[in-house]
């Protein structure tokens, strides 16, 4: 990672554009309608900046803590400092330049680039969030502006941006001589933001200041470590990535973490062109998983707010620089057409070369899981307005909440079950509501949810989602949420069998002793309460909730509160057994209506048998037969699960039979399609549908071959 001074770029600017880029730019502004649109919005916001007032280094103190407000004057930097100075050489107006001028010479004079509660830490802090945006910030700004400034002025900057950036940040999180962080510190994301950050302004010293080769150096070959840390036992960390590239903190600050490392892996790549830049395998699927937890809407986009999440978590930027870093995907383009916003444009996407690929998503699968951090999504189509189910059943600990088993789905263009979501991480309600059990669709014991204090120390027995499944109109996972509650339970498992237009929940639970199992449902808008039925309603969206086992539940009406909104309560619902026990069945149909709302839905039908629970789908002239063998669940020591289950022979946990409504029994003759969970054989009058000595999960067709079955866990 070593950067030798003769590879160097010497000409500035040179972190995000240069005179060849900024010729190239103008040209397409005057023949691309398009770019000259959001070129005029980019000098609509310049011009806007060029009237924002500086902020005190008083008001930047108050609030108290790490950050106190330090973000008026850090977010109004790091914007100015790649506008107004792109604006400035597009444009040839110095007003652009001295607007920009001005504002380095005056936060210099800043005693520091962070909040007084930093110094409060055991050992100290000196740089935060905030020193991260000035940082950038006055990278570009001390790039852009470089021949224009006299030469004392570049020496109070470049010093200035030593001394309260680069050195303080450098120190905190990379120099061993007084390092604080290790690469887990403050939930991940921090760190490649902080670093990553220090780097781009030192980026912008190299020639100017001796020790920046240096520096940029350790940046480098410190974040390449970042992107492989695998987690920590003994502190309950996870590992930064899974590996089919998702982020566990949540689709935002994967965003977030990794525009940050972006914007220096750019900048790096423009300062030496000629240095081969490493590639780093989470880059090769980011976008992907962005896409595959995006639900498109005719009017807009839903993300799943699973943490400290967001509804409307726009990626574009990452996407955007992973393009232009050279991890483009074939549908970066259709993402970047769903998602992003025309009125606010970003410099760097104006200034981008690289051909975006806008391939539909039609090609990439349904159904996607991340073992790693328990993530899980299912939808009927990439269509807008589709059906989207999100399951999350991983770690907890600082932005991932207690939501072990946890789901959420989006349906015709709304949300209806839904996540409580987030606040300000200052308010009292963030760790008393939001990030715990209640707040989330998960099962409760005699109303309480994982530890409070796994948020701050991590979960030691993290939730697990095993087995996707997808084939032949039938979707499967299924949660293992024991571990996150294992101070009540030995057995919470959560599965998610998905047939046509009906979602079943089967939860199987067992607990130390005998108390009261709650079922949490939260939604979005109105919901009306029949006996077992609940009908959800939000906007032009409905679905019904019916709970087949138990056939009779206490229903009681909890309140929580909006996401990003603490003060406004929102109801939600407790669903209970009417006795105390230890030991419970929970059998769910969550029934999406179709298009326009029209009412007509599968019919169920409640299905019981020695040692068996079971549900009867009836949709579009099939019947499938839906069993949970209880012999399968855990009760049963050394000897296997057999059973046999209406005629039969089996030892699978879950067993599907679907067949043509005409057909009066599911036999081998009948059976159109078969599905085992956890099952090492299925026969019937001397007919043998499945063999395997190995317990496995699979979905298949009579006559299909069967060596792909995904061996059971």
């Amino acid at each position: 990672f070593a950067q030798p001074a003769k590879e160097l770029v010497a000409a500035r600017p040179r972190l995000y554009f240069n005179q060849a880029a900024v010729t190239r730019l103008r040209a397409r502004i005057a023949k691309e309608p398009v770019i000259g649109q959001r070129w005029s919005k980019l000098v609509e916001r310049a011009e806007a900046l060029l009237g924002a007032r500086l902020v005190p280094e008083t008001v930047a103190e108050e609030g108290g803590g790490q950050h106190a407000n330090y973000g008026r004057p850090s977010g109004q930097i790091s914007e100015m400092g790649l506008t107004l100075g792109l604006t400035f050489h597009v444009t040839g107006e110095k007003r652009f330049a001295e607007k920009l001028r001005e504002r380095m010479l005056a936060y210099v004079e800043y005693k520091r680039w962070g909040g007084q509660g930093l110094a409060d830490r055991v050992p100290p802090w000196h740089s935060e969030l905030n020193t991260a945006r000035f940082c950038f910030g006055y990278g570009c700004a001390y790039d852009a502006l470089h021949d224009f400034l006299r030469a004392p002025e570049r020496k109070k900057i470049a010093e200035g941006m030593v001394r309260l950036g680069i050195l303080p940040t450098l120190d905190d999180w990379i120099l061993p001589e007084k390092r604080i962080h290790a690469l887990d510190s403050m939930g991940h994301n921090w760190w490649s933001v902080c670093v990553a950050m220090a780097g781009v302004a030192a980026l912008s010293l190299i020639g100017d200041d001796a020790r920046a080769l240096e520096w940029v150096d350790r940046v480098s070959r410190g974040l390449a470590l970042w992107f492989d840390y695998r987690g920590n036992v003994l502190q309950n960390k996870p590992a930064n990535f899974d590996p089919a590239g998702a982020f566990y903190e949540s689709l935002g600050y994967t965003n977030y973490a990794l525009s940050e490392y972006l914007r220096f892996r750019l900048a790096h790549s423009n300062v030496f062109p000629a240095l081969r830049q490493p590639r780093f395998a989470p880059l090769e699927k980011t976008t992907d998983f962005f896409l595959k937890t995006l639900y498109p809407t005719s009017s807009s986009f839903l993300t799943p707010n699973i943490g400290d999440g967001s509804l409307h978590q726009n990626c574009a930027a990452t996407v955007r620089l992973l393009v232009e870093t050279g991890f483009a995907h074939p549908s970066s383009g259709w993402y970047l057409a769903k998602v992003e916003s025309p009125e606010r444009p970003d410099p760097l996407a104006l200034l981008a070369t690289k051909p975006v690929p806008a391939e539909p998503p039609d090609r990439l699968p349904l159904s996607v899981t991340y073992p790693e951090i328990g993530w899980a999504a299912m939808r009927s189509s990439w269509k807008d307005d589709a059906t989207f189910l999100a399951m999350k059943s991983g770690f907890a600990w600082n932005h991932a909440h207690a939501d072990a088993g946890s789901f959420i789905l989006f349906h015709a263009g709304e949300q209806l079950i839904t996540d409580s979501g987030t606040c300000s991480y200052s308010s009292p309600e963030y760790g008393g509501y939001y990030v715990q059990s209640r707040a989330h669709n998960v099962i409760l014991f005699d109303g309480q949810g994982e530890p409070r204090e796994d948020i701050r120390r991590g979960v030691k027995f993290p939730g697990r989602m095993h087995c996707l499944i997808d084939r032949h109109g039938l979707k499967y996972v299924y949660a293992d949420a024991t571990g996150p509650m294992s101070r009540y339970f030995s057995r919470n498992y959560r599965h998610w069998l998905w047939l046509g237009g009906a979602i079943l929940v089967f939860d199987d639970i067992l607990a130390h002793e005998e108390g009261r199992i709650d079922w949490l449902l939260h939604y979005a808008g109105k919901a009306e309460v029949s006996g077992n039925n609940i009908l959800l309603v939000s906007g032009k969206a409905r679905a019904a909730v019916r709970f087949v086992f138990p056939q009779e539940v206490v229903v009681r009406e909890e309140i929580g509160m909006l996401d990003h909104q603490p003060k406004t309560k929102a109801p939600y619902f407790a669903f209970s057994p009417r006795v105390a026990a230890r030991e419970q069945k929970f059998v769910t149909a969550i029934l999406p209506y179709g298009p326009g709302g029209e009412p007509k839905l599968p019919a169920i039908e409640p299905l019981s048998g020695p040692e068996m629970l079971g549900v009867r789908v009836r949709e579009a002239g099939e019947v499938t037969e839906v069993y949970l063998n209880l012999q399968a669940d855990g009760r049963r020591m050394h000897v296997n699960t057999n059973n046999i289950i209406d005629g039969w022979d089996t030892d699978a946990y879950l067993l599907a039979l679907t067949r043509p409504e005409s057909s009066r029994e599911a036999t081998p003759e009948t059976v159109t399609r078969y599905f085992v969970a956890c099952g090492s054989y299925l026969r019937k009058s001397g007919r043998v549908a499945l063999d395997s000595l190995s317990k496995v999960d699979a979905a298949w067709r009579p006559g299909e071959r069967t060596d792909w079955y995904r061996r059971s866990k």
